[in-house]
């Protein structure tokens, strides 16, 4: 037999049903729409991070093994920052034409030139920071397939050999782009093998978006259930069989689905282009990084309208065997035993997580990470089984009064709308849960792995600088000291070793109190006066040393010392960073110099003329030490990928809400007409119509907050981060939990005041 007729029939029944149809027909196309939407901007999100890598490793050098030649290819990569946003400047020297290059760039700046990204050559002409620290010519831009973000700061800046080679360690470049990637996180810990992109971003997708998802365009699927049940029990009636009743079924909600998927396709498609404005934290991406392949697009827009089939025809299953169910109004089937499955699966997975020692803390944190998920899935699916027990268990009750008595009947006969909205709102309550439990996690985790801002910097150079940087630091006010030296390691008797350093009387001073009475060309034995040394042993007079100091310096390569008995008591100005034990003047034809070291006061225009002078005169230079910036992820920007992430949990959810509470608004005109033609007042109609919700909605947020309560006792004992805050937590649970309260209390009272007509009285 052909079922086209009934594929007709489901088309036709697509746009009738009346003003309520229409209704229906609209929120299920907006909500199949919104969901593509959300689906397809959530796919695309680990393309971002995967693009992005990309076109960091395209860029990065390979260094030769070897020596390599003469006048060979060399970089140095910088890593500073302007105000709050970080910088990367590259200088390269000893290019030619022939010279591998990064994508996106033209040919090598010459020494004394730049080529810089767009974002740079920007806030060159707008910042006069960005213009100080680069006087360079600009010769060109950096295009997108060089670029990791449209906004990233990156500059190419040729400088002379002579210059650059000061600075030393630096080996030669045998290509651009390499295929490990790079993504640094500065608040992962001890476990960052897990907590990365890989993970986080599927674990977060799930938690955050598939599940409340699934259970938005569940609920648009199930739109008018109870009418279209009926519709559907009359083509039985009238001699259509099983197989006929659903393609009428599929089709009718199938189709519409299939046009709010295009919407939904379409927008994000125009929508993409759009996004480069948008940030997240510091991130950026360019429009292309949201691409998604053909086949992505084209299994969204057939899989959601599939999906939503799937939940009708689920939904009406029953009506296969017997027709009449829906006019008898008996009670609804009890759900499945195995709804519990995945949420009991899920505290099973979190108890072992807590379970395993330290030892194992990657298997921890993956059972942890599956046990979420698996939480989030089973929450809206065991709930409807809980509120379906606690009704049987009310209506056994004698005395019960006629509100409860209405509300669990009806409860125990309708098709679970009440538990599916209610459901929602405990998904939502969960997600917010470890979201703010994952933001503070986070922001404990680097509040312990950063510390405070100091008073006083210090910033290390590898390498030397030229006598004019140094003179320029030294006069700079706010600026303690700019010195060079080279650290040597002595060898004593028996296998023991001194700490040596070779230096200037003037730079020992740049870095020391009480290097008075120092003279150039001498030795002398150190004590270094810190409580980060108290207890070092000390060199006695007269002990022999022999000393082999680097390659850096052309004083004398090797030597034998014998410890003087002149010694200085030296106080660090700031920190020490070794017990030196034995100090070697040198003359000032003699270059000591390892290790640049630049100590300054902690305060904006001091540090920011500080990199001005390096980044001009010592572009080479490598700079270490506390700049204030953040590399890599962050923890501001982790939080706000977790806020954005919970932002599209309470919107789906909060869709998912206004569909079924507007699906409930329509259904109600049948509700309550019968229980106008016995007389029940309308005051008992409103605070039933409140306990089928309020008290299933007790039920799916008790669940919800002891499900958030378990996961941050389990994150707290695989991580060993402890907060205070978790009562702040579930006080924004409860804060929640009373929005829906009162949320759902106007949705009830509109409901009061909506008219039974004389048609719904005719049909009762």
């Amino acid at each position: 037999m052909s079922y086209l007729p009934f594929v007709r029939l489901g088309l036709r029944l697509c746009r009738g049903g009346g003003p309520a149809g229409l209704v229906r027909l609209v929120l299920q196309a907006a909500a199949v729409a919104f969901g593509a939407f959300v689906l397809l901007a959530t796919l695309a999100a680990p393309g971002v991070a995967e693009r992005q890598d990309g076109r960091i490793g395209n860029r990065e050098p390979v260094l030769a093994t070897s020596a390599g030649t003469a006048g060979c290819l060399k970089l140095r990569t910088v890593e500073d920052s302007i105000g709050s946003r970080p910088l990367r400047r590259v200088a390269v020297w000893n290019t030619t034409a022939q010279s591998p290059r990064p994508p996106g760039m033209l040919a090598w700046p010459a020494a004394g030139e730049i080529v810089v990204s767009p974002a740079l050559a920007e806030l060159i002409g707008d910042d006069a920071r960005a213009a100080a620290r680069f006087p360079q010519r600009v010769v060109g831009l950096v295009d997108a397939a060089g670029l990791v973000a449209p906004d990233e700061l990156l500059a190419y800046v040729g400088v002379p050999a002579a210059e650059a080679d000061r600075a030393g360690g630096t080996q030669c470049v045998e290509r651009i782009g390499t295929q490990i990637r790079h993504r640094g996180a500065s608040w992962t810990g001890a476990v960052e093998e897990v907590l990365r992109p890989a993970v986080l971003v599927p674990v977060g997708m799930a938690v955050f978006v598939f599940v409340p998802l699934g259970i938005f365009l569940a609920a648009s699927a199930r739109l008018s259930a109870a009418t279209r049940e009926r519709r559907l029990a009359a083509l039985r009636l009238l001699g259509a069989d099983a197989r006929q009743t659903q393609v009428v079924n599929a089709v009718e909600t199938g189709a519409v689905a299939a046009v709010g998927a295009a919407i939904g396709i379409a927008g994000w498609l125009s929508a993409r282009g759009g996004t480069e404005q948008v940030s997240l934290g510091h991130l950026r991406w360019f429009a292309d990084d949201l691409a998604l392949s053909p086949l992505t697009v084209a299994l969204t827009a057939v899989g959601l309208p599939l999906f939503a089939v799937a939940v009708a025809t689920g939904a009406f299953a029953r009506l296969r065997g017997n027709p009449l169910h829906t006019f008898r109004n008996a009670a609804s089937r009890r759900p499945a035993l195995l709804r519990i499955a995945p949420i009991t699966c899920g505290v099973a997975l979190l108890a072992g997580a807590a379970a395993l020692p330290a030892t194992r803390a990657f298997w921890a944190l993956l059972a942890f990470a599956a046990g979420l998920v698996l939480t989030a899935v089973g929450l809206p699916l065991a709930t409807p089984l809980l509120v379906q027990t606690m009704w049987q268990r009310l209506n056994l009750r004698p005395g019960l009064p006629p509100a409860l008595r209405i509300a669990g009947r009806r409860a125990l006969a309708s098709d679970g709308a009440a538990a599916r909205l209610v459901a929602t709102v405990g998904v939502t309550l969960f997600a917010a849960g470890i979201g703010l439990g994952a933001a503070e996690h986070v922001r404990l985790a680097e509040s312990l792995a950063t510390p405070s801002a100091p008073t006083q910097l210090k910033l290390t150079l590898d390498g030397a600088v030229n006598p004019t940087a140094l003179d320029a630091l030294r006069a700079t006010p706010g600026i303690r000291g700019a010195s060079q030296y080279v650290y040597a390691s002595a060898e004593l008797a028996a296998e023991k070793r001194a700490d040596v350093m070779i230096a200037s009387c003037a730079d020992v001073r740049g870095l020391f109190d009480g290097a008075e009475a120092c003279v150039p060309e001498r030795v002398y034995r150190l004590h270094i006066n810190s409580p980060d040394f108290a207890g070092e042993p000390q060199l006695p007079a007269g002990t022999t040393l022999r000393l082999t100091p680097a390659a850096e310096t052309n004083c004398p390569a090797a030597r034998t010392v014998v410890a003087p008995a002149d010694k200085l008591e030296l106080t660090p100005k700031l920190y020490a960073d070794r017990p030196y034990q034995l100090l070697i003047t040198t003359a000032a034809t003699c270059t000591a110099a390892q290790t640049t070291t630049v100590l300054l006061h902690n305060e904006p225009p001091v540090l920011e003329r500080a990199r001005q002078i390096l980044a001009t005169q010592a572009p080479a230079s490598n700079v270490q030490g506390f700049l204030g910036t953040t590399q890599g992820l962050g923890g501001a920007t982790v939080t706000v990928i977790i806020g954005a992430l919970m932002a599209i949990t309470l919107l789906l959810c909060l869709a998912a809400l206004v569909v079924v509470a507007v699906d409930r608004l329509i259904e109600r005109r049948r509700l309550t007409a019968a229980l106008r033609i016995v007389g029940v007042p309308r005051r008992t109609e409103a605070a039933a119509d409140m306990a089928e919700v309020a008290l299933p909605l007790a039920i799916s947020a008790a669940l919800a907050m002891a499900a958030t309560a378990g996961a941050v006792h389990v994150a707290i004992e695989i991580t060993g981060v402890t907060t205070r805050r978790f009562g702040e937590i579930l006080l924004i649970q409860v804060g929640l939990t009373a929005t829906a309260v009162v949320l759902l209390t106007a949705v009830v009272y509109v409901g009061t005041l909506l008219r039974t007509s004389s048609e719904d009285l005719r049909r009762e």
